[in-house]
């Protein structure tokens, strides 16, 4: 009989949760959800960065390849020169000094026809390695022509026009922009930060629940309690300057914020500016290489007449060469 009394059995379950924590807890996980958000923005940027390189490599290499076209252009203008030099030349009827320029500067043209392949050949190089794209692959053409009227839009725009342009285009980039959007997630993940340390000067409170079970000779029975508990750091000091340098992080984060919204905005800007001038200049070369053209037609046709000299038609090679090399440049640029 003794020896039932003492046989038993006994359980406790128990509960606690932090009822209050100045705040702390909920802002460590927004800030872990921005943090979240930022790596995807961090993402984006990458991806937006590699299309804007390859879409650079693209084009440069377009560029270059025009640009070995006009050398092979004035490659064969000055062969042709050389060649009506040397049979001027035999027949008595040019100098031996302006044989000699002539075929100086058939020269130099080779030369520079070799320089424009090796740049071509290095621009298909980078493309490849940007896009994994074999080196030989065919690349579609701009059609020039197709831009005629927006180019003749651009040319004709006013000062007040560009502005409003300019600050649209703004406007756009800075609702888009992943780096920007990364410096907003950063300003927000610190005044989350500073929230999180002034939560140290607040006590924290928990709530605690128990309950015991047992059983024996005498039977079942069960008890249990509640209870209410607080805690408060009294190391002030280091809570103060835990508080510190998160508002120094709030303060350089927001001055980082701005100092990127800044130069996002002016180099939108100047980007504007720089496409109206390329547009206005796309105009301006093309008349000029028309001109630069038929200018040379015109001096070739009286060198071989012998009514110009070898300076004057070199003078409108080169004419020619420095407008359309310019044409080049500022089609690419747009």
């Amino acid at each position: 009989r003794s020896l039932e009394d003492s046989l038993g059995a006994s359980a406790k379950l128990s509960a606690s949760e932090t009822a209050f924590d100045g705040g702390k807890n909920a802002a460590l996980v927004k800030k872990s959800n921005l943090a979240t958000e930022a790596a995807r923005e961090n993402l984006r940027a990458t991806q937006v960065s590699m299309i804007d390189d390859a879409d650079s490599a693209f084009y440069s290499l377009l560029e270059a390849q025009a640009s070995v076209d006009a050398k092979a252009s004035d490659l064969e203008a000055a062969t042709l020169r050389l060649k009506i030099a040397q049979a001027k030349t035999e027949a008595g009827t040019l100098s031996k000094s302006d044989y000699l320029q002539s075929e100086s500067e058939a020269a130099s043209s080779e030369t520079a026809l070799i320089k424009a392949k090796k740049t071509l050949a290095s621009a298909k190089a980078k493309l490849a390695s940007l896009t994994g794209l074999p080196a030989s692959t065919a690349l579609e053409q701009v059609d020039f022509a197709a831009y005629e009227s927006l180019l003749a839009k651009l040319s004709f725009l006013d000062e007040a026009s560009i502005d409003n342009l300019a600050a649209s285009i703004a406007a756009m980039a800075k609702a888009n922009d992943p780096g920007l959007a990364g410096y907003s997630l950063a300003k927000e993940q610190s005044k989350l930060a500073v929230a999180a340390a002034k939560a140290a000067y607040l006590p924290t409170l928990s709530a605690g629940v128990s309950q015991n079970f047992s059983f024996g000779a005498s039977g079942f029975s069960a008890s249990g309690s509640v209870s209410l508990s607080a805690s408060l750091s009294l190391d002030l000091w280091n809570t103060k300057n835990s508080v510190d340098n998160a508002l120094i992080a709030a303060k350089q984060a927001e001055l980082e914020g701005s100092a990127q919204e800044q130069g996002l905005e002016l180099d939108v800007n100047q980007a504007v500016y720089e496409w109206i001038a390329s547009a206005r200049a796309v105009s301006s070369s093309a008349k000029a290489l028309e001109y630069a053209e038929s200018n040379y037609e015109n001096v070739l046709e009286k060198f071989k007449l012998s009514s110009a000299t070898a300076s004057d038609l070199s003078t409108a090679e080169a004419l020619v060469s420095g407008d359309r090399t310019s044409l080049i440049t500022a089609r690419y640029a747009f």
